[in-house]
């Protein structure tokens, strides 16, 4: 079975997603979906750490694909290329790490392990543009094949459907009802946790628009 949401920056239909994910409750692979050209921006790392969230206990079958990666940068010398793939990975892999139980008062960003001792989630890249030729069709293809095979040989996880606990993810504030005290205060915890890691967040006004 497939649930397909309707976008991570989509908060219209969260309560039919949850709704989806408590009649699944269990779940092979939790594929999430993301243009390698899309800046990673901090309001966007607030969405994927809302989804985090709801996806506790999810985590180990988490994996990422990048859309719109193009294979003529698939190449040895082109550092550049795997040098950001690799960094956008970490990222990604970081906000959905096992946290454990969360100490009252204390932001969860900062039980996240460093950028060396992490376990980076699995990631995928596809082309995806049409105008390109029967090899690079191909070559998606595979890598569709390869996505499969993850999810066919990952052990099923189940999420928690204990009414307590569904009243917890029920509860979750998506970043869209932020005041703006509460988005200043998570934005500044992202912008210090980067500079740790040493990746760059790219400020949502750079682009003229959040989302």
């Amino acid at each position: 079975m497939i649930l397909d949401t309707p976008g991570i920056n989509n908060s219209v239909s969260d309560d039919e997603t949850i709704t989806k994910l408590v009649l699944r409750h269990s779940f092979n692979l939790v594929l999430i979906v993301i243009s390698f050209w899309y800046p990673l921006t901090v309001e966007l790392q607030l969405a994927l750490e809302y989804y985090s969230k709801v996806l506790q206990g999810l985590h180990c079958n988490v994996a990422f694909l990048h859309t719109r990666v193009d294979y003529a940068d698939h190449h040895s010398h082109n550092e550049d290329f795997y040098r950001n793939l690799k960094l956008r990975n970490l990222l990604l892999s970081r906000i959905f790490q096992d946290r454990g139980s969360t100490p009252e008062g204390k932001d969860r960003r900062h039980m996240v392990p460093k950028a060396d001792e992490m376990e980076e989630h699995p990631s995928f890249t596809l082309d995806l543009r049409s105008d390109k030729g029967s090899i690079i069709h191909c070559l998606d293809r595979n890598t569709i094949r390869e996505i499969l095979y993850l999810a066919a040989s990952n052990s099923p996880q189940r999420i928690d459907t204990s009414n307590e606990n569904m009243e917890k993810i029920r509860a979750i504030p998506h970043p869209k009802t932020f005041t703006d005290s509460q988005r200043r205060k998570i934005l500044e915890s992202i912008s210090e946790e980067d500079e740790k890691q040493k990746i760059l967040s790219v400020p949502d006004d750079c682009l003229g628009r959040s989302y």
